[in-house]
């Protein structure tokens, strides 16, 4: 977040949505112009309110399992589909149009 532009891109990844570490590189991210997203599983949580776009995910955790498991497959399979789209976008942009 720190060598962030305007040009770049900054996704803040947590289930809660309330981790301080996320929420800071955010900070410091839309400090230095960048766009923001947020990857989380509730949308008034407070990383979804400071991001420029909030992608939400809908997995159940349980107390003992917090931030693990079944949010970490979610939140990859939400990182798989933008990584996909991007580089289907880079080699066949007229297919997403």
């Amino acid at each position: 977040a720190g060598m962030a532009t305007g040009q770049d891109v900054v996704v803040g990844i947590s289930y809660s949505g309330n981790n301080e570490d996320v929420m800071r590189a955010m900070r410091v991210a839309q400090e230095r112009r960048a766009s923001t997203g947020a990857i989380t599983n509730y949308p008034a949580s407070p990383a979804a309110r400071m991001a420029n776009v909030a992608l939400l995910t809908g997995a159940a955790e349980t107390p003992l399992f917090s931030e693990s498991g079944p949010s970490r497959v979610v939140q990859l399979a939400v990182i798989d589909v933008l990584c996909t789209y991007y580089l289907l976008q880079q080699r066949v942009p007229e297919v997403l149009a």
